[in-house]
């Protein structure tokens, strides 16, 4: 999801210059590079990338500070901060911003690495936890992995969601739907158990 966040910059940076341009919002990227002036481009490559930065350091320290909350509040709590505080973000970020000038969703994309980002960090600290000494690698391995091939199909909806084919969804009505998938992550905390200050099972 987080990529998205770096998308939605470039988006909003680019749409003077389409305009500029005659360009339609929804034309393709090779219409897209044939018609601007490479300064432009430039300019657009450089948002983005900023874009990228600004999400990824956010995403850092959302991963080094996982694990300093979760011996605080406990895993599950720490899981469910995380996946809550990503649904809002994600849902200001993509219906509220999407019209918001660059400077103000720079400020934001931050806190949404952060919080997309940084749980991915307590899957190290959390699957070991689950799993007796015979099956630790085993059930670690196939948590990270089913999660993997999991996440590979969404790569297909959200293509399908947003091709003309499909759904013709636009990126900020794509990612505000599918980041509701973290309200399944929630539910999954139910029934996980709590493992802060645990020994390790045998």
């Amino acid at each position: 999801m987080h990529i998205y966040g770096r998308e939605l910059l470039r988006i909003i940076v680019e749409r003077p210059y389409l305009a500029a341009a005659g360009i339609a919002p929804g034309a393709s990227p090779g219409e897209i590079l044939a018609a601007l002036p490479a300064a432009d481009k430039q300019t657009i490559k450089h948002w983005e990338m900023l874009g990228m930065f600004l999400v990824t350091a956010g995403g850092g320290l959302g991963l080094l500070a996982f694990g300093p909350i979760s011996e605080r509040i406990g895993r599950r709590g720490t899981f469910l901060l995380f996946q809550l505080g990503g649904l809002a973000i994600a849902l200001v970020v993509f219906l509220g911003m999407s019209q918001a000038s660059p400077a103000a969703l720079c400020w934001v994309l931050p806190v949404f690495g952060f919080l997309t980002l940084g749980m991915h960090a307590g899957y190290a600290i959390y699957f070991p936890e689950l799993f007796p000494t015979r099956l630790r690698g085993t059930g670690g391995g196939f948590c990270f992995n089913g999660g993997r091939f999991l996440a590979a199909s969404i790569l297909v909806v959200r293509g399908w969601m947003r091709s003309e084919r499909g759904l013709g969804w636009s990126l900020e009505n794509t990612a505000a739907t599918l980041s509701l998938l973290l309200l399944l992550g929630a539910l999954v905390l139910l029934a996980a158990p709590e493992t802060k200050g645990r020994e390790l099972p045998t």
